[in-house]
């Protein structure tokens, strides 16, 4: 399986020592929720998001002009790897409840998830693997098609002792079988297979066609089974 990175994705950081106002100011500007944190060398320390903000400042009437980002936010990061697959990634999320997942490559942070980048991808990879179906089953039924049509092509001839046969079948969906079918429909059947028959093509596509029959038969009596399905 792919690793859920990519590409390394933006990320939007502030110092440890940045107030919460300023932290909730660049949340707004950026579209964020999260934030990474550095130190003053600019090493990855921990993060902070909306919900602490909402958490530990508003219910405990933390002034936002003077509280810095360092009494807030989350030390004890859980992280991933670019490696690591998105099923994991939903599992290590679910089992600790948590909405933010930074990606970490060689202690340096190269993106950050959420929970709503997981479900954007997982809408992508059901609908990758919806066309990847769809594909599949039109290209099986090609397939069947056309075995079959070898298959009766080859042994129906043994059940009559004829040497060769011609299979045509009709793709227009009618459910009408034997004269009832050939006296009612106009179009002509599809030439599936004829096992090298003698016969020309254009005539064996012409026999498909009620008015035509007797006159190739006149000329090919013994090589033609005329076989047909709807």
């Amino acid at each position: 399986m792919h690793g859920i990175v990519e590409r390394p994705a933006e990320i939007i950081t502030i110092s440890h020592n940045a107030t919460i106002k300023a932290a909730a100011v660049k949340m707004f500007t950026n579209k964020v929720s999260c934030l990474i944190v550095n130190n003053d060398n600019g090493d990855f320390v921990g993060v902070v998001t909306e919900r602490d903000i909402v958490n530990r400042v508003i219910a405990s009437s933390m002034d936002i002009e003077r509280t810095t980002i360092a009494e807030i936010m989350t030390t004890q990061v859980i992280s991933c790897s670019p490696n690591t697959p998105s099923s994991k990634v939903r599992e290590i999320m679910t089992s600790n409840q948590i909405r933010h997942l930074p990606i970490i490559d060689n202690g340096v942070v190269v993106g950050i998830l959420s929970t709503r980048d997981l479900m954007a991808r997982q809408l992508l990879e059901d609908r990758a693997a919806a066309e990847e179906v769809t594909m599949l089953s039109t290209c099986l039924k090609s397939i069947d098609l056309n075995e079959v049509a070898d298959i009766v092509a080859r042994e129906v001839p043994k059940l009559f002792g004829a040497e060769k046969c011609v299979l045509f079948i009709r793709r227009d969906g009618s459910t009408r079988q034997g004269e009832a079918c050939r006296s009612t429909t106009t179009k002509a059947p599809t030439l599936v297979s004829y096992n090298n028959c003698s016969c020309p093509k254009e005539s064996l596509e012409q026999f498909s066609m009620p008015d035509a029959r007797s006159s190739i038969l006149d000329e090919h009596p013994s090589s033609i089974l005329d076989s047909r399905s709807s």
